[in-house]
């Protein structure tokens, strides 16, 4: 109970007053914190708090937000959060963590390859960039680490893809990062997103 409540949110009013903005950011920060380090124990029974975590930070993510509606920078903390808890389901062997989440193709391929690189603890093999690839713009070298031939085992041995299949997802991982950096730009640049900060 106490684990699960880490990874609850506050009701939306929270998130319309713009004073509570920092706030809500140094939260998502300690939860990407939290997440690493529930990874890192290796205890596999907190998959279940992970998986929810991931599911209602997808679920919020969809859901109107300040800035206009948009999110804004808060949508860039909650891509770090999810792909931290993507990896940590990954570090615990948790593979069937992201069935019935209702992830799009190109948010769920993304969600894989940082289960995959989680489960190979690229984080220890690659000392001093691992922090880096949860940084949004720098997702897509979360692969560019990982030996792909490990990679390729994996998708074979837990999501049974054929070799066609892998390596469309391969090539299409870094696009999609892409394509999620470039959603959010839009969004922030679209006219009225930051009309509520006037």
């Amino acid at each position: 109970m106490l684990l699960e409540g880490i990874f609850e949110y506050g009701p939306e009013s929270f998130l319309e007053q713009p004073e509570q903005w920092d706030a809500y950011a140094w939260y998502n920060a300690h939860r990407c914190s939290i997440a690493s380090i529930f990874g890192d124990w290796g205890d596999s029974r907190l998959a279940p708090v992970l998986r929810h975590a991931l599911r209602t930070c997808w679920e919020l993510e969809q859901q109107p937000g300040p800035y206009g509606g948009r999110w804004g920078i808060i949508r860039d903390q909650w891509y770090e959060l999810q792909d931290r808890l993507a990896y940590a389901l990954g570090q615990l062997g948790a593979w069937g963590g992201l069935l019935n989440l209702a992830l799009p193709p190109d948010r769920l391929r993304i969600a894989m390859i940082f289960q995959i690189v989680g489960s190979l603890q690229l984080h220890t093999r690659v000392p001093g960039i691992g922090p880096l690839f949860f940084l949004s713009d720098w997702a897509a070298t979360a692969i560019g680490c990982a030996d792909k031939s490990e990679v390729r085992s994996l998708l074979i041995q837990r999501f049974g893809l054929s070799e066609a299949e892998q390596t469309a997802l391969l090539e299409q991982f870094p696009h999609d990062c892409e394509r999620r950096l470039l959603i959010e730009i839009e969004r922030d640049q679209s006219p009225g997103a930051y009309d509520d900060e006037e």
